[in-house]
């Protein structure tokens, strides 16, 4: 004899409660939306990191020509 998907289980276990499952559930929306948020500001930082190196790039360059030139 096997469960089937109608049959009630009657369990004192922590994490089969209803409410455990919606709180856990509620915390990993909330992860969720703090990652999306997270990766968003690491990519802005990363554009501004970027465009900071390139001019960097470019002054030294400029620097370099400058002493080159008589």
């Amino acid at each position: 004899m096997s469960l089937s998907d109608s049959d009630y289980v009657v369990t004192k276990d922590k994490s089969s409660s209803l409410t455990f499952l919606q709180i856990y559930l509620t915390t990993l929306r909330h992860q969720d939306t703090t990652l999306d948020r997270l990766q968003q500001i690491y990519e802005e930082m990363l554009e501004v990191l970027s465009e900071l190196l390139e001019l960097q790039q470019e002054d030294q360059r400029e620097e370099k020509d400058d002493r080159a030139a008589p």
